[in-house]
């Protein structure tokens, strides 16, 4: 087995592993989504390392969001870029998916799992798993709204990702435990969640974007600018 698989999601966090037969090398990059070309340096890295090369790989994995947009859509070009001068075959997953399947399962078999990121806005992107089983969708969500979604349910909760609401949750839900892990994509996870899902064909590789479930800041405040705006 020879796999690429990165996630480029998280503004500060880049998740990538290479798996080449029997070797295996991971790295968590803090890095901002403005700077993601130090992806392209670190996939080298890893290449230059291990002694591998990107045109015998056997296939690709990436992760689509949601999450930061900058950063999704150089890591989905990447990714799309490579598959398709290298005929690689491509997997694309999403990136709450795997973070949720990189809680420990074997664990806590039967956990409810709150997989979370920072939307901005006041909102959060979220999913959630129950026995590894996934019962809600990824949705851009308000902490509000959450807390009355997961007061249907009788707990405990286990959150991981990024949630700077905690507090508030812990106020609310003080009916049940509420944990949270500081825990991100396993890189691991993210390579086997994805060759688990079919390779896309290339029209699908083609038409593949990055799973946005709200509008950008720059075109939300460019929907909203007037004739009379521009025009100065």
């Amino acid at each position: 087995m020879k796999v690429l698989s990165f996630d480029t999601s998280h503004p500060r966090r880049t998740v990538l592993n290479l798996t080449w037969e029997k070797e295996n090398a991971s790295l968590l990059l803090d890095i901002s989504s403005s700077q993601q070309d130090k992806l392209l340096a670190s996939i080298d890295h890893l290449l230059t390392t291990i002694g591998a090369s990107i045109d015998k790989l056997d296939g690709i994995v990436v992760g689509i969001g949601p999450g930061s947009f900058t950063g999704l859509r150089i890591g989905l070009s990447l990714a799309k870029g490579f598959a398709w001068a290298k005929s690689i075959p491509l997997h694309a997953v999403s990136s709450l998916e795997a973070l949720a399947l990189s809680f420990p399962w074997e664990c806590l078999p039967e956990a409810t799992v709150v997989a979370t990121t920072d939307a901005r806005m006041k909102k959060l992107y979220a999913c959630i798993y129950q026995a590894k089983k996934k019962i809600l969708p990824e949705t851009d969500i308000s902490p509000e709204e959450l807390i009355q979604m997961l007061s249907s349910y009788p707990g405990p909760f286990w959150f991981v990702g990024d949630n700077p609401y905690l507090s508030l949750f812990r106020e609310k839900l003080s009916h049940t435990t509420l944990s949270s892990q500081n825990l991100w994509i396993q890189p691991e996870v993210l390579r086997d969640h994805g060759l688990s899902t079919p390779a896309l064909s290339h029209d699908e590789i083609l038409a593949l974007e990055p799973l946005y479930l709200r509008k950008s800041e720059a075109e939300n405040k460019k929907n909203s600018t007037t004739p009379s705006d521009e025009a100065r």
